[in-house]
């Protein structure tokens, strides 16, 4: 998974990435992708 640069939460089942590899902002769908998505972020930021 490329490098997330922002990450922001639009509802509860909807996350908007913005990733290193694209300046467009995309939509993933998918609790597990999210879930994963998110401890990446978390456990890049510390």
């Amino acid at each position: 998974m490329a490098q997330i640069k922002a990450m922001r939460i639009l509802s509860p089942g909807s996350i908007l990435l913005l990733t290193e590899s694209s300046e467009d902002d995309f939509e993933m769908d998918g609790v597990g992708v999210q879930v994963r998505s998110i401890a990446e972020w978390l456990l890049q930021r510390e």
